[in-house]
């Protein structure tokens, strides 16, 4: 008998393990089905009789109607059991060191390989009971198939180089898988150990290893405890389970004697105080004050990780006791640390608290100097105004605007003034006594220069650009307060601020102050025309009287300013925005007796809301009316635009003539085109700086779907020459398609039955026409002996509407033979579209040019 190959041997292990595996497969399987058959295969039950599933019934039977015979065992029942008691048999000799006896294959092996056989066999069978004994213990199922999806791979192999960061153990080879699958986890970590995917595969390993292995901790060397410490502080420091992680790393090196690092033992403090055991992490930091409070490395981060658990947990006096240890101790820290404790002594609310809050500012601004930046003001502002010190707030921000310039009246200043100090402060001098003798309204004078409603308007408008809404209004209670009479647009400000924010209550307040304001205007109105008519009685209007029911908020008491155009704006885009047309109504309706005019900006978004609910008539009726007072804008013919394409586009309600009837896409352009000329030479410079690519489309667009090719035309020269736009590719596409498109005269019907044939053939046609014109044009230049590579992009973009221009000429002229009758025709069109006159381009490109 020939011996067989190494390769041969390799194919035997295959066959005998996929033989085993499917053995085990077949026989779990079937004792399944025996079980579920057993219920029919025991008739010698008196008890009970058989049960029958409702799929198992016969038509026309009950559930006990079965078809059971007691008395004959079903065949295919005793062939099943012959084939499980034969496959337990073979199991049964394998796992006792034999194989199977009637393969032909195993059977032609000598004794050495039978031994190799069954030498991988048994490795095989040791690799699946770990992996089921593991996967039997895990409750996660993405974890099982994370761990099955390793079956067949190769196990990393750790060359020599990275001995000393790996982990070597003395385990049996079920826990070396996992071991192995660790070690090649650290390698990839310690090469990239910035990478958060490894790093939290990494951990998943090390947990898994742990909950294998009760030993494997005492083997981790001190090289793969840093690879394993740095892969998890470089996950995001959003990520919640970060500091978990960290925590759960500092106890097991301390469970196992691993001395800690002094960073180590700060974030294991953190971590503790973060999980909730405030009393565990105090005691730690505590205990290492001796060392880390003093080490000049980690002086700083000590006492910073103390003060901010103190000021966690409300205790301001030993954080700032704490804060003064750091600053005195060890000068040239950074005082910003005591911003929290200021925050911490303002959020008890009591007037001594304020008190320490003040002195400990004043310290911040004595031993910051000019170093103090606009964010730390900001937030010991906001500290103070959250708690309702407002008088306090306002003084710190006279500070900010006054950083940086010789000034008397600052804080640091007035408070030396109020308690006779020559010289600088000690900063450690400022205490609480000393405030307690002087008023704080003292130290908190503001200068008669800041006494006007410009200066509260600019903290105002601070504190919106925060997103401090309520803040900004604290700030308009503090004028009150003060005397001064806020100004509208401050007022403004914050009512768009509140509508923005998104919460009912936010937007209850501003609809409450902006229809107080619309009442205190129509109010003004009233007493100017009574004095106009010398007492005569006239009618008196109110916000809340309403032609459609609509429901207004009750207004508040106190004097508010009167409202503005602005204020009618903010609360028609809310309204609009809200599908509430009823208040859009009412809003309207009040302008007259509230004696506004309306702007642009407000007439813009009742043609949007026309826009959107399809109603193009309406929208030009109140722009025809309305333009009689106000004057339009750019975006007002953006909205009328994109008015005139969707009436073009539904020419069931329009009859395909445009906005309305005899309006089309001409008449529009020479409204556009007479208010252009209109605007001053300032006003017209920001129009062409804010005419977009996409409105220059859309007119294009417009002319081209009502197959108007001389308004094409017109408007192709007018927009170059008005707004300094010339067509994109996009745009050459347009026409391309509106030329290709007008060939045929049939019927809608008819041109959709024809589209896939003949639209591709006629693009053709259009596009090589065009591409004919381009190179004629590029012939004339070059025989005039002019460089076209020298052309900048304003020429090269006037080339292509010339081109384009001509094209369109070449294709009316198929109609009119007539080169005069053609050029007459455009410039009428010219006249009617309000741009007469104008240069229109070349009338045809020849070989003469």
């Amino acid at each position: 008998m020939p011996s067989l190959s190494i390769h041969g041997v390799s194919i035997t292990q295959l066959l005998v393990h996929r033989t085993i595996r499917t053995s085990s497969d077949f026989v779990l399987q079937h004792r399944r089905s025996l079980r579920i058959s057993s219920v029919f295969l025991d008739h010698g039950s008196k008890t009970a009789p058989p049960k029958v599933k409702w799929y198992q019934e016969t038509p026309g039977s009950d559930s006990h109607g079965s078809h059971v015979i007691p008395d004959q065992e079903d065949p295919e029942a005793v062939q099943l059991k012959a084939r499980i008691s034969q496959l337990e048999e073979e199991l049964k000799q394998l796992r006792d060191g034999g194989f199977l006896p009637k393969h032909d294959l195993l059977a032609q092996m000598s004794a050495e390989e039978r031994m190799e056989v069954e030498k991988e066999l048994r490795q095989a069978e040791l690799d699946d009971a770990a992996e089921d004994r593991f996967c039997s213990g895990l409750d996660d199922h993405s974890t099982r198939r994370s761990i099955r999806s390793y079956k067949g791979k190769p196990i990393p192999k750790v060359a020599a180089k990275w001995a000393g960061v790996t982990v070597t153990a003395p385990v049996s080879s079920q826990d070396q898988i996992y071991i192995d699958r660790l070690n090649g986890c650290v390698i990839q970590a310690s090469t990239n150990n910035k990478d958060p995917a490894s790093g939290k595969e990494l951990w998943r390993w090390y947990s898994r290893c742990k909950q294998s292995i009760p030993t494997f901790l005492q083997y981790i060397p001190e090289k793969v405890w840093a690879v394993l410490w740095d892969s998890q502080c470089h996950l995001s420091s959003f990520k919640a389970d970060r500091m978990e992680h960290l925590r759960v790393l500092c106890e097991d090196m301390l469970t196992h004697k691993h001395e800690l690092s002094g960073t180590q033992k700060l974030t294991y403090v953190e971590a503790l105080f973060l999980k909730g055991e405030h009393g565990l992490a105090f005691g730690h930091w505590e205990a290492e004050q001796r060392v880390l409070g003093h080490d000049g490395d980690l002086v700083e981060a000590y006492w910073t990780v103390g003060i901010r658990m103190l000021v966690s947990q409300g205790e301001p006096q030993r954080a700032q006791e704490a804060a003064s240890i750091l600053l005195d101790d060890h000068p040239g820290r950074d005082p910003t640390i005591l911003i929290p404790i200021i925050t911490a002594w303002n959020q008890l609310g009591q007037s001594s608290s304020f008190q320490n809050a003040w002195a400990l500012y004043i310290s911040f601004r004595e031993r910051s100097g000019d170093s103090a930046r606009m964010e730390d003001y900001d937030t010991i502002s906001m500290s103070f105004l959250k708690a309702g010190r407002k008088d306090l707030a306002l003084a710190v921000f006279k500070d900010m605007m006054l950083a940086g310039q010789e000034s008397n009246v600052n804080s640091t200043i007035l408070y030396k003034r109020a308690l006779g100090i020559v010289g600088n402060i000690q900063s450690s001098s400022v205490s609480t006594s000393q405030i307690n003798n002087v008023s704080l309204e003292a130290m908190t004078v503001l200068p008669r220069t800041f006494q006007n409603k410009f200066f509260y308007g600019s903290w105002i408008k601070k504190l919106l650009g925060m997103d401090e809404v309520d803040a900004a209004a604290a700030v308009v209670e503090l004028m009150y307060e003060r005397g001064m009479r806020p100004d509208s647009k401050h007022v403004n400000g914050i009512i768009g601020a509140w509508l923005r924010s998104g919460t009912a209550a936010d937007r209850t307040k501003a609809e409450i102050m902006a229809w107080a304001m619309i009442q205190t205007r129509m109010d003004f109105a009233w007493h100017r025309r009574a004095q106009a008519r010398q007492g005569e009685t006239t009618q008196k209007f109110s916000v809340s009287e309403s032609k459609d029911g609509v429901h207004v908020p009750s207004s508040i008491q106190r004097i508010v300013p009167p409202a503005t155009i602005e204020t009618f704006s903010i609360l028609v885009l809310y309204f609009l925005r809200r599908q509430k047309y009823a208040q859009v109504r009412h809003l309207r309706n009040l302008l007259d007796p509230a004696e506004i005019r309306p702007n642009s900006y407000f007439m813009n978004h009742l043609l949007y809301a026309e826009l959107r609910s399809r109603g193009h008539e309406k929208a030009w009726q109140k722009y025809k009316l309305m333009t009689q007072t106000v004057q339009p804008d750019l975006e007002t013919f953006v909205c009328l635009w994109d008015c005139m394409k969707r009436s073009i586009e539904e020419p069931q309600k329009t009859h395909g003539m445009g906005i309305f009837g005899s309006i089309g896409p001409r008449q529009l352009f020479c409204e556009m085109s007479t208010w252009f000329s209109k605007v001053t030479p300032r006003n017209q410079d920001r129009v062409r700086k804010n005419f977009e690519k996409e409105l220059y489309e859309q007119i294009i667009r417009c002319f081209c779907l009502s197959k108007d090719l001389e308004g094409t035309l017109v408007s192709l020269h007018a927009m170059s020459t008005f707004f300094g736009m010339y067509p994109s590719e996009d745009s050459v596409r347009m026409l391309v398609l509106q030329i290709a498109r007008m060939d045929s005269a049939e019927s809608t019907v008819q041109r959709r039955r024809r589209a896939s044939a003949s639209s591709k053939n006629n693009v053709a046609k259009v596009t090589k026409v065009l591409e004919a014109l381009t190179e004629r044009r590029q012939k004339f230049l070059t025989d005039k002996g002019i460089d076209q590579d020298s052309f900048d992009a304003a020429t090269i973009m006037k080339e292509r509407s010339n081109i384009l221009s001509s094209l369109l000429r070449v294709v009316l002229s198929r109609s009119d033979a007539d080169t005069a009758t053609v050029d007459s025709n455009v410039q009428k069109v010219a006249w009617e579209m309000g741009v007469g006159g104008m240069d229109l381009g070349y009338t045809f490109i020849t070989s003469e040019g």
